[in-house]
């Protein structure tokens, strides 16, 4: 070892990276890496030591920059310590900032690896590429799941750990597009990209993102979704990442058996509310548009099944007073029949309907039949 430390590599692997010398001026700036007792078991000593030109690091780095024009004791001793980076990470922090081919070959797992020690440490140039690797990250993942030949290729857990980092590591073009793909996925119920590709720990790690960042997103058009305004109003219940998932499933099992049923059914209501009725989403079936005379006027009157907060209920819809018959935006609802206990099933049961209006009692008892597609139509 020379007598000016020069040299120092405590635990060094024969063939760690050594930082470029010039041979007009010799490193004048200790870098310390990792911290004593790393094993966290009173063992060895885990210290790296790296020897670089303070004015080369300080250019990279507003950190060590800082540290050296200050008064202190790194300007002093010449020595700056990174305890929470150990050589591994440090070398690949140094192997993005100085080699242009290595930039090229940056990915995704990568970035994981650098971007918070880049960030905390103000690599500016290190954090801007980091941003850079993410955001092409994200409009991949758009363009893979639009392949049918890449299903199954998109890594749920790393994508949402990677809108985590970015969020953390003050990637803000990254955070953006990852959260613009997050959002028109949680709000979709396209299969398998879309609400139901997230897990409960997924969910856990998103939630405070969809939060801090719905402002951002809240005009945006969902490509297929119908959560918007859910989600808006429990993002910061701390049983939503759970209640999500549990209400994924249960739309996912619905929108299973609706793939089946070419409509429904209904009779037993002594004609008045009997038919065919046609799904116009997972939780509502439509029955045709009547005509009645109700005292010599013309009264238009559809009637509906539909899941609601209490459960599956035969509703019946007529317009308002002066209101056109075409205008189906101001609608008085009534309803006539529930299911009781129904609120977790996919489909309206066949039977079990409960009146509960009075012009509901007495004319009969509703009951459902199910008219499945026809083979080699689904």
């Amino acid at each position: 070892m020379s007598s000016d430390g020069r040299n120092e590599q405590k635990h060094a692997a024969p063939n760690e990276p050594t930082p470029k010398k010039l041979r007009s001026s010799e490193p004048d700036l200790k870098v310390v890496l990792g911290s004593s007792g790393g094993d966290g078991g009173g063992g060895e000593v885990d210290l790296v030591t790296r020897w670089y030109h303070s004015q080369t690091l300080a250019a990279k780095s507003r950190y060590v920059d800082a540290m050296l024009a200050s008064p202190m004791r790194e300007r002093e001793t010449r020595t700056i310590s990174f305890p929470d980076i150990q050589a591994t990470s440090w070398d690949l922090m140094m192997k993005f900032l100085d080699d242009p081919i290595a930039i090229r070959t940056m990915e995704a797992r990568d970035v994981m690896k650098v971007a918070k020690h880049y960030d905390k440490y103000e690599f500016c140039d290190g954090r801007r590429l980091c941003d850079m690797v993410l955001v092409d990250y994200f409009k991949r993942a758009l363009l893979d799941e639009e392949s049918d030949s890449l299903i199954g290729q998109i890594d749920v857990d790393a994508l949402v750990e990677s809108v985590a980092l970015a969020h953390e590591a003050n990637l803000e073009k990254s955070f953006k597009e990852g959260m613009k793909y997050i959002w028109a996925n949680v709000q979709s119920n396209h299969v398998p990209y879309g609400r139901t590709m997230f897990t409960e720990d997924n969910m856990e790690t998103l939630a405070p993102l969809l939060s801090v960042s719905r402002e951002m997103f809240s005009k945006l058009n969902p490509r297929f979704g119908d959560l918007i305004g859910d989600l808006h109003d429990e993002l910061d219940k701390p049983d939503f990442p759970k209640r999500f998932v549990h209400e994924c499933r249960h739309w996912l099992t619905r929108y299973t058996f609706c793939g089946f049923i070419a409509h429904i059914e209904l009779s037993g209501t002594n004609g008045g509310a009997d038919g065919q009725f046609y799904a116009t989403d997972t939780e509502c079936y439509q029955g045709a548009k009547q005509i009645w005379s109700v005292g010599g006027q013309r009264q238009q009157v559809q009637y509906e099944i539909k899941l609601q907060e209490k459960g599956w209920t035969i509703l019946q819809r007529t317009p308002l007073p002066g209101v056109q018959e075409e205008d189906d935006s101001a609608v008085v609802e009534k309803a006539f029949w529930i299911a009781p206990y129904s609120v977790n099933l996919p489909l309206p049961p066949k039977s079990g309907w409960k009146a509960v209006d009075p012009l509901a009692n007495g004319h009969g008892s509703p009951r459902i039949r199910y008219l499945l597609e026809e083979e080699g139509t689904m």
